[in-house]
């Protein structure tokens, strides 16, 4: 039992850290850039919609 609850914990951890470096990516892409290239929106997208399946599989 007190294993799988650490395994929750950590998969929270993962995802926030990975939702962070999403955000710092996010911004710099629109620093950098206004005019976000069709690579880079595809890529933001992917990274969402990952996001969106660590987050749903984290609850």
């Amino acid at each position: 039992m007190g294993s799988s609850h650490i395994g929750v914990n950590k998969r929270r951890t993962w995802s926030g850290m990975w939702f962070r470096t999403l955000c710092k990516l996010m911004y710099l892409c629109l620093a950098s850039d206004h005019r976000i290239s069709c690579s880079n929106e595809i890529e933001i997208k992917m990274a969402a919609t990952l996001l969106q399946r660590i987050r749903s599989r984290a609850r």
